[in-house]
């Protein structure tokens, strides 16, 4: 048995980090390799009884933002009670503690992922972050991350792939997010939407995420398009706030907040127009799926040019003029939704190759350890 620690911050549905694992994990052989999970907090995610259903056991730790030294002394109780092959880490900076020690306890393969980058580092955030940068060159001896873009945010920007750099991509089931049109009706019908024009948003419920941008494009679009509505998908800290922005505008007959959802890909075939204005974003796995579904996407340019695989996907700035979003949500209208899941570009972000991918290359590295 591989048996393989994998460190995150929590395990509940809607993250991109969970959703990936979640993803790979279920199309490999979980028989002979099996994924241990650390969590920060005492949340309990709804991946972590999928999770504990296929053999993980999932162990909740003390955040390092309550108390540095219980995180670190719980971490290393773990890794002292089994005998790990390998440690991978999705904590972005804050995974180089950990590697350190897992280092301690010669775990042979220490992997540091990155699954985000931010553009433009001030001098002062550079200087910031170079302690923790240190100690993820220095303790990871695999460096992964999600797109190049992050791998060099994260490793420094001689980093490419090779023998010891993955670029692990966020894959999906290409044929659950395809576009059908009886799903896309019979969903339309069920959500009472039949006549409206649909704009999605799903993500965390938070400042990084930009629902307010949103609720503002519809506040606007409603003089030109009276049957717009909004679907926010997705939970988080800035649930009340949200709705009260909603009440105070009047929108609360036009936007649903329909929480954590299973049936995303189903939502897409429904929708008209996905929305992502985030002010940071890692990849951006939501633009993926929309694409591979056929719907039309409007981004901000934080989003990585990593998920331009189709034309459906447009990037605008946030500082733009509100009207200019409209104006092109407006002439989305226009298209007319087709099947896209043979187009050659998602054949990296097909969830049965990658999910052989990484485990051919598990194998290979414990056989050579």
């Amino acid at each position: 048995m591989i048996k393989i620690l994998h460190i995150v911050s929590s395990l509940e549905y809607g993250g991109g980090v969970q959703t990936m694992l979640y993803n790979y994990y279920t199309n490999m052989n979980n028989k002979d390799i099996c994924f241990d999970f650390i969590v920060h907090g005492n949340k309990k995610g709804e991946y972590e009884e999928l999770f504990g259903e296929m053999g993980s056991t999932i162990i909740h730790v003390t955040p390092k933002k309550k108390s540095l030294l219980k995180n670190l002394k719980e971490i290393n109780h773990v890794m002292l009670m089994k005998d790990y092959d390998i440690v991978h880490v999705h904590q972005n900076l804050s995974s180089g503690l950990s590697l350190l020690l897992a280092k301690i306890h010669n775990i042979p393969i220490r992997i540091s992922h990155s699954h985000s980058y931010k553009k433009n580092n001030s001098l002062l955030q550079t200087f910031k972050e170079f302690p923790l940068r240190f100690l993820n060159n220095n303790f990871s001896n695999y460096k992964f991350a999600c797109e190049r873009n992050a791998g060099k945010w994260l490793f420094g920007n001689t980093w490419e792939e090779n023998e010891y750099n993955l670029i692990m991509y966020n894959a999906i089931d290409l044929n659950k997010f395809s576009y059908n049109p009886k799903i896309r009706n019979n969903y339309r019908e069920e959500l009472g939407l039949n006549n409206k024009f649909i704009m999605l948003h799903i993500g965390r419920l938070s400042n990084e995420k930009n629902q307010e941008f949103s609720i503002e494009i519809l506040k606007e679009l409603l003089s030109i398009e009276p049957n717009a509505v909004l679907l926010l998908v997705g939970s988080g800290n800035n649930e009340e706030k949200l709705k009260n922005i909603v009440q105070g505008k009047g929108l609360n007959n036009y936007v649903k907040f329909l929480g954590v959802r299973k049936d995303v890909s189903e939502l897409m075939n429904a929708a008209d127009i996905l929305l992502l204005p985030s002010k940071n974003e890692g990849l951006g796995m939501v633009a993926i799926e929309a694409q591979s579904c056929g719907l039309k996407v409007l981004a901000s340019d934080n989003v990585p040019r990593a998920t331009n695989l189709t034309e459906l996907i447009e990037y605008l700035p946030l500082d733009s003029s509100i009207n200019i979003w409209i104006e092109k949500i407006i002439s989305s209208k226009s298209y007319k939704r087709k099947v896209l899941i043979e187009n050659t570009k998602f054949h990296n972000y097909s969830i049965q190759m990658q999910a052989k991918k990484y485990e051919e290359w598990i194998r290979n590295r414990i056989l050579n350890k």
